[in-house]
């Protein structure tokens, strides 16, 4: 595992916690906090902060990225599925970035995430994960999420997702960020 893989992983397990917490705690308190039929979205700090713990995620997919493809005589079904992953998922960083508030179900799938790289040999967790992105789409295309164009410019980087989450499982690539040496 290379220096920046050693950072991400080692990140996924000290931001699972407050990536959990947010979550849940979003969950709980979503239509408490927003009036689900406001077109006038509010921030609030919890935003901020799952915001600022995106910062990682980004910095890591740059440089994966990058390293993937000065590496490209090592490309496999792997390496490209991680590939096409990175680039896509840093196409959707502006609108998500952008974002004044974050729906549960948006959280949702960035926290799994950061468990299935903390626990990179336990496959059985991609399952929930799918199910998790089922329900992100499901819960992006409800109104008022589905009538607010910044909420579906990240359903259709959700949409384009999808290929290469079904190229990292065809391949059986591992979560262990060992793919490149």
């Amino acid at each position: 595992m290379n220096w920046y893989s050693t950072i991400w992983y080692w990140w996924s397990w000290y931001s699972l916690f407050p990536f959990v917490f947010i979550t849940l705690y979003r969950l709980r308190n979503q239509e408490s906090s927003f009036g689900l039929k406001e077109k006038a979205l509010k921030t609030f700090t919890l935003d901020k902060i799952f915001r600022f713990l995106l910062i990682p995620m980004i910095a890591y997919y740059i440089l994966d990225s990058i390293y993937i493809i000065m590496q490209y005589y090592r490309m496999d079904g792997c390496n490209l599925s991680f590939l096409s992953h990175h680039l896509v998922t840093l196409s959707g960083v502006p609108a998500c970035y952008k974002l004044p508030y974050y729906p549960w179900f948006l959280m949702a799938p960035i926290t799994w995430h950061a468990l299935l790289i903390a626990w990179p040999y336990e496959t059985w967790l991609n399952y929930p994960y799918l199910a998790i992105i089922s329900l992100m789409a499901y819960g992006l295309m409800q109104k008022p999420w589905k009538d607010l164009p910044a909420y579906q410019s990240v359903f259709k980087v959700g949409y384009w997702l999808v290929p290469t989450l079904v190229g990292l499982w065809f391949w059986d690539c591992k979560n262990d960020l060992a793919n490149v040496l």
